[in-house]
């Protein structure tokens, strides 16, 4: 199946609000209307380290197992205008060895009401005109409606500029309470109805969230899509759903810390003196989904396995691997996006150390 354009940036980016102030108007043409009566909300502001983990899962039409992928979504910097910018942490685990990752990363910008901007990876980059709210305005109350028409637009190295025409429908229907693993939200149900076409194939789909409004956030959403090849005319569908597995707000002092945030690959290098002489190498390691870490740094005069265990928390416990008991490596987690420690080899040397999640 074809994806369509809501499906690639849920699968990517797994959710929407970016937090901030913003009105209820909408984010393409026509405005957003409200009914009197219902509590109005508006989501508080984000801030730089703010987090929301999800686990995303799909299934084509025709498959008997699901796919499965882990996306934490990082708040990594906050403009003086109220542009957000995210980076989403991407991890597939292997069905055969779970300390096995694919890891993979993207960007993208909001601006200060909360609608999409565009995103960016190593190789790809996509926006729309106009930008459009993911899932939801950041000021919401149950009764609005709201539209969306537009174009998007995406390229790729080495591949033609594609743009697909949008047409969403959305609906704040209910209050409504829901428990997915990060805790029980207070919420409101918003529905979305949507039609894309481009040059390759049209989609229809419907898709259901459960928008939390304080945090301006998803907690849950299932979605149903349908395409349309226009090459051979063939159909086939897909089921999606994906919910918060864990999540910190600062400015409303809320959170629910997942190991799933530090799960993936991280890379970097060590550095120090080996007998009386500069070196360096290089380091890998893995963090899995039950916080065991497991990893090696290696250069020209020494090198050195590690283990260990990371909580949820963020307490980093690393010991060596390779049978040496006199050798000491310490370690933290300076962020979600970096570890840093010391290493210390009784007659070798000593010196530091530092990873990246990739």
């Amino acid at each position: 199946m074809r994806n369509s354009w809501l499906a690639v940036v849920v699968a990517a980016g797994m959710l929407a609000g970016c937090g901030g102030g913003g009105g209820g108007s909408n984010g393409g043409t026509g405005a957003a209307q409200t009914q009197s009566g219902p509590k109005t909300y508006v989501a508080a502001k984000p801030a730089t380290g703010d987090y929301y983990a999800f686990k995303y899962t799909s299934r084509e039409q025709g498959e008997n197992t699901d796919s499965q992928t882990y996306v934490t979504r990082l708040v990594s910097n906050v403009a003086m205008d109220g542009t957000v910018s995210i980076k989403y942490l991407g991890d597939y685990q292997s069905t055969t060895d779970p300390q096995v990752f694919g890891s993979g990363s993207y960007s993208a910008d909001f601006d200060a009401q909360g609608r999409w901007l565009g995103s960016s990876n190593w190789r790809c980059g996509s926006s729309t005109n106009p930008p459009m709210y993911l899932v939801a305005p950041l000021t919401l109350s149950v009764g609005m409606k709201w539209e969306y028409s537009g174009v998007a637009s995406s390229k790729c190295t080495d591949e033609a500029a594609e743009q697909t025409t949008l047409g969403y429908k959305d609906a704040a229907l209910a209050q409504e309470q829901v428990t997915v693993p990060a805790g029980t939200f207070s919420t409101i149900k918003v529905s979305r109805s949507a039609a894309e076409d481009n040059a390759k194939a049209s989609y229809t789909a419907e898709r259901t969230c459960w928008w939390e409004p304080d945090m301006g956030v998803e907690v849950k959403c299932i979605l149903n899509e349908t395409s349309s090849d226009k090459s051979n005319g063939v159909k086939s569908s897909r089921t999606s759903s994906w919910e918060m597995q864990g999540y910190a707000n600062q400015k409303l002092g809320r959170k629910t810390d997942t190991l799933q945030r530090f799960a993936g690959n991280w890379s970097g290098q060590y550095t120090g003196r080996i007998f009386g002489a500069d070196d360096a190498g290089t380091c890998s390691f893995t963090f899995d989904l039950a916080g065991n870490v497991k990893g090696s740094c290696s250069g020209a005069a020494v090198g050195f396995s590690v283990t260990g265990t990371v909580s949820a928390a963020g307490q980093l416990t690393l010991n060596i691997a390779n049978g040496n008991a006199n050798w000491a490596v310490q370690g933290k987690l300076d962020s979600v996006e970096q570890a840093s420690g010391t290493w210390d080899a009784p007659n070798y040397g000593s010196g530091t150390w530092i990873v990246k999640q990739d």
